[in-house]
C-alpha cells in the first residue's frame, strides 16, 4: 500500500497542538522546494503567534526581520540549539538542522510569553490574554519536539538522497519556475528578492530571470508586485483592518509606498477600493 499515511506538515500542526505553540521552519538550502515530503503550507515558514502577526501588522515588520536575521547568523556558527526572548518579550527556541556541515534549515518553535508584559507596539497595546506564558515544563518538552523534528527532516533527506537525488543537483527549467512561484506564495509578505531566492535554490540569479521572462515575460519584481496587490485586495474587502496593516502584511514596508503601487495596478486606491464592501 503506497498512499501517505500523513504529510511532515500535518506533523509539525499535531506537534504544535500537542506543545501548545507554534512551529515554523526557516528553509535555507531550498529543501522545502527539491523534497516533495518536505513541502509546507504558507504559514509554516514564518512566525504565526498572536503577538508576533499583532506587530507585523502595525509596523514592527523591520524589526522582527533583523531578529530573524540575528538568530539565522547565530544558527550558522553553530550546531547547537538555543532559546530566549526576542526584545519584545515572545519566547522562542530555535534549533538548526545540519547535514553535511551546512545549516540547511532551523525549527523555531515558542510564540509564547513569559512573566513580563509584552510591548505595545507604536503606542498600540496588545490584549495579553491572547497568548499563553511558558512554563518551565512546557520549555523541555518544546526542546524535545524540535529534536524530533530535526530528525525527521534529516531521516527524509537521506531516504531522498538515498534515491538518487542530491540538493546541488542542477533542475529543469519547469522546476525552478514553479519553486520561484512557491516562493513568492509563501514569502510574499517578508522583504525578499531574487538573489535570496536563488541563493536556496543553488543558482545564479540571472538564470532565474531568464526562465521567468521565458515562462511569464515578468520579472521577479512584477510577479511579487501582482502577487502582493492580488493578496492585498483580498485583505481589503474580507479583513477589518485599515490600509497601513494590510501594506505590511503583505510585504510593504511604507503604507505611502503600498497606495502609490496599488492604484498604479488596480486604478483606484485602497481606500476606495475597500469602501466597495460596505
Amino acid at each position: 500500500m503506497n498512499q501517505e499515511l500523513y504529510s511532515f506538515s500535518q506533523q509539525l500542526d499535531w506537534i504544535s497542538q500537542d506543545t501548545n505553540c507554534f512551529i515554523n521552519l526557516e528553509d535555507l538550502a531550498g529543501i522545502t522546494f527539491k523534497i516533495p515530503k518536505l513541502i509546507l503550507r504558507r504559514d509554516q515558514y514564518y512566525h504565526q503567534g498572536p503577538y508576533c502577526e499583532f506587530a507585523k501588522l502595525n509596523g514592527n515588520q523591520p524589526n522582527c526581520a533583523n531578529n530573524k536575521t540575528l538568530s539565522i547568523q547565530k544558527a550558522l556558527k553553530q550546531e547547537k540549539s538555543f532559546s530566549g526572548y526576542c526584545p519584545f518579550g515572545v519566547w522562542d527556541h530555535a534549533q538548526p538542522v545540519y547535514f553535511d556541515k551546512q545549516c540547511i534549515c532551523i525549527i523555531y518553535a515558542g510564540g509564547l510569553k513569559g512573566k513580563q508584559k509584552l510591548e505595545s507596539i507604536n503606542s498600540i497595546s496588545f490584549q495579553e490574554n491572547k497568548i499563553k506564558e511558558i512554563t518551565s515544563s512546557q520549555q523541555k518538552q518544546i526542546k524535545e519536539a524540535c529534536l524530533f523534528i530535526k530528525k525527521s527532516i534529516l531521516y527524509i533527506l537521506k531516504n531522498w538522497i538515498s534515491e538518487g537525488n542530491t540538493l546541488n543537483k542542477k533542475k529543469s527549467a519547469d522546476f525552478y519556475y514553479q519553486a520561484v512561484s512557491s516562493y513568492i506564495q509563501n514569502h510574499y509578505h517578508k522583504n525578499i528578492s531574487i538573489q535570496s531566492i536563488a541563493s536556496l535554490l543553488n543558482t545564479h540569479p540571472n538564470h532565474l530571470s531568464n526562465i521567468l521572462k521565458n515562462n511569464s515575460k515578468s520579472s521577479f519584481n512584477q510577479l511579487l508586485k501582482q502577487h502582493r496587490i492580488k493578496k492585498a485586495k483580498i485583505l481589503l474587502m474580507t479583513e477589518n483592518l485599515n490600509v497601513t496593516q494590510v501594506a505590511y502584511a503583505c510585504g510593504f514596508q511604507d503604507g505611502n509606498y503600498f497606495s502609490t503601487v496599488f492604484k498604479s495596478v488596480v486604478g483606484t486606491t485602497p481606500k476606495k477600493f475597500q469602501s466597495k464592501k460596505k
